[in-house]
C-alpha cells in the first residue's frame, strides 16, 4: 500500500491556498494531519475549500482517507470546506461501552474513556445503557470525570437545570426531576436521558444513583470556564434594556415630579453608586445630570411602575411593569454574578426589548 501523509501544521498558512507546493496525492491512503491547524491559520478556510475538491478526487480514484483532528467536529464551522472534518460522522470508529471498562487498570481506563470522548457527540456512549460495568465504574473518580465532561458539553442551559433539580431541589410545574423541553431533547440526544413512553416521563440517567449524578453536577460546573453562548446576547439585550427605560423615563416629563419623589427615596444609594463608580466624592442629586444613570435596573421598573399608576406608559401598566421586574431581574442576576443562563432566558430579554420597541 502506498501512503501520501499532508501535514496542515507544515503547510504555508501565511498565504492562501497553493497546491503547488504539495506532491501528487494520488496514493492508496491519505493521512492528513493537524487538520485542525487550519481553524487557527490567517488563510486556514482558503486551504480548506481547496484541500476539499483535491482530496475527494483522489477518493474518487480509489483512495482511502483519514483526518486526524486534536478538536471535535462541533469546532468546525459551517463553511467550504471544513466538511473534510464534518463529512467524517458517516464511518465513526466504533465506540466503547462501559462494559469494556471492567477489570481495567485506572490509568488504561482514564487513557480509554479520554479517547471515547472525542468521538462524535456531546456524550460518550460509555453512559448509556448500564449494563455489568455501571454499578462497578459509577463511584470512580474517573467514571465522574467523563460523566461531568459531557454535561459540559451539553452547554450552559442543560446544566443549569440540573443544577436546578438535583442539587436545589426546585421542582418545575411538570413535576421533580423535570426540564424543558430543548432540555430534554438535549439529554436524549446525547444518551444522557431516556423516554418512559408507560408514564411519558424522560429520565435523566435512570440508571445510576442520585448521589452519582450530583457529583457529577458538582464536577460540571467546576469544569464550565468558558462563557455560554447565549451569555453575550442576553448581556448586551439587558444593557438595551436598561438604557431604553431611562430614556423612557426621560421622555415622559409629565410625571417629573413623581420621578423626582422617587429619585429622593434613592438618594442615598444613587450617591455611593456614583462614588463608589468614579472615586470621589457625589454632588448633590441636583447636580447630577441625569441622576437614573446610578440607579439599577430594579429601581428603574420600580420607578416606572410608580409612574405608570392609574395609567401607562410606553403602553405598559402599573402592574405589567412589576410583571417585567420579576421576569428580568432573575436573569439580570444570573449574568451579573456570572452564573449560568437557564433555558428560556435569552427568549425572555428579546420578548421585553421587543416590547420596549427596540432590537
Amino acid at each position: 500500500m502506498t501512503v501520501k501523509f499532508i501535514d496542515c501544521y507544515k503547510l504555508p498558512l501565511n498565504s492562501d491556498g497553493d497546491l503547488e507546493v504539495l506532491e501528487d496525492v494520488a496514493s492508496d491512503l491519505i493521512i492528513v494531519l493537524g487538520f485542525d491547524a487550519l481553524l487557527r491559520a490567517r488563510r486556514g478556510e482558503a486551504w480548506m475549500r481547496q484541500l476539499r475538491p483535491m482530496l475527494f478526487d483522489a477518493m474518487a480514484g480509489g483512495a482511502a482517507l483519514i483526518i486526524s483532528s486534536k478538536l471535535p467536529q462541533k469546532a468546525y464551522p459551517a463553511i467550504d470546506g471544513s466538511g473534510l472534518a464534518t463529512d467524517c460522522y458517516a464511518t465513526p470508529v466504533p465506540r466503547l461501552t462501559i462494559d469494556h471498562m471492567v477489570g481495567m487498570d485506572e490509568v488504561r481506563a482514564k487513557d480509554i474513556l479520554a479517547v471515547s470522548m472525542g468521538y462524535p457527540g456531546p456524550a460518550s456512549r460509555l453512559l448509556a445503557g448500564g449494563g455489568s460495568g455501571a454499578s462497578l465504574l459509577e463511584g470512580s473518580d474517573i467514571f465522574i470525570e467523563c460523566l461531568a465532561a459531557s454535561i459540559v458539553e451539553c452547554g450552559a442551559e442543560t446544566l443549569s437545570s440540573l443544577e436546578s433539580c438535583y442539587l436545589h431541589g426546585i421542582s418545575l410545574p411538570e413535576g421533580p426531576y423535570s426540564h424543558p423541553d430543548d432540555v430534554q431533547s438535549t439529554l436524549i440526544a446525547a444518551g444522557m436521558a431516556e423516554v418512559d413512553y408507560a408514564s411519558d416521563a424522560v429520565n435523566v440517567l435512570p440508571w445510576l444513583s442520585v448521589n452519582t449524578i450530583c457529583r457529577a453536577i458538582v464536577k460540571a460546573d467546576l469544569m464550565m470556564l468558558d462563557a455560554p453562548a447565549s451569555w453575550g446576547e442576553i448581556a448586551n439585550k439587558l444593557f438595551r434594556i436598561e438604557r431604553s427605560l431611562r430614556a423612557i423615563i426621560s421622555r415622559n416629563s409629565v410625571y417629573s415630579s413623581r420621578r423626582e419623589q422617587f429619585l429622593e427615596s434613592r438618594r442615598k444609594k444613587i450617591r455611593d453608586n456614583y462614588s463608589n463608580e468614579t472615586g470621589v466624592a457625589a454632588p448633590s442629586l441636583e447636580q447630577l445630570a441625569i441622576p437614573e444613570k446610578w440607579l439599577d435596573l430594579s429601581d428603574l421598573l420600580d420607578l416606572l411602575a410608580e409612574l405608570a399608576e392609574g395609567g401607562r406608559i410606553n403602553g405598559m401598566s402599573s402592574k405589567q411593569w412589576a410583571k417585567a421586574k420579576a421576569d428580568l431581574l432573575p436573569v439580570r442576576n444570573r449574568i451579573q454574578h456570572m452564573r449560568l443562563p437557564r433555558s428560556g432566558d435569552a427568549e425572555v430579554v428579546r420578548a421585553y426589548l421587543s416590547r420596549l420597541g427596540s432590537s
